[in-house]
């Protein structure tokens, strides 16, 4: 059978590859704008670029403009054809709720601190309401930033490997972190402070 590398494609053949097309590639992985740059090797300001709407003189849409870079052309065209090999590079980051449900299967110590949803919010960051966002059985927000997704993608990893003794790890540098910024309580805080 003689091997076909574009049967399963979805940029065309015929023409330079364009912004849309890295867009519909990236829907096609199902993965977010942060995970797709990183992917490419590009910056956000380059993603801008290579994605942003362009109009003519009279305010009509223009088709995407071809990608400048032939390397980002040629990586696209690439993972197009091999969908397996973009899925092996991107982790399937695991969601805060599968992080706090982890946590709350551990056995209970003074040293874990309270585990709750406001903490969870409050843990990786955020202000004490996210928790209850992200741990809402039917979502309608976004998704979490690409930050929280690596730290959460770190955190659920290591209490898989070393269970309550990393989370009690983590939760020394949260504290550390919180107090250093002016939080005394991290426990009893609404959100973290502002930076000036």
């Amino acid at each position: 059978m003689r091997y076909r590398p574009f049967m399963n494609s979805i940029i065309p053949i015929d023409r330079p590859v364009t912004g849309d097309d890295i867009i519909a590639l990236r829907d096609r992985l199902g993965i977010s704008v942060s995970d797709m740059t990183w992917l490419l090797g590009i910056s956000a300001a380059t993603w801008g670029e290579i994605t942003r709407e362009r109009k003519d003189d009279e305010g009509n849409l223009k088709p995407s403009a071809v990608v400048a870079d032939p390397t980002v052309a040629l990586l696209a065209r690439w993972l197009d054809a091999h969908v397996d090999d973009a899925a092996r590079l991107i982790p399937n980051w695991p969601s805060p709720s599968e992080l706090f449900r982890l946590l709350e299967s551990l056995p209970a110590t003074p040293a874990m601190g309270p585990i709750d949803r406001k903490r969870l919010g409050l843990s990786l960051g955020r202000d004490a309401t996210t928790g209850s966002r992200w741990l809402r059985p039917t979502r309608t927000d976004s998704g979490t930033p690409a930050n929280v997704d690596r730290l959460v993608y770190f955190l659920h990893t290591a209490l898989g490997a070393r269970g309550a003794e990393a989370w009690i790890e983590y939760r020394r540098l949260a504290l550390l972190e919180a107090n250093l910024r002016g939080e005394p309580n991290l426990d009893t805080a609404q959100g973290w402070p502002q930076t000036k």
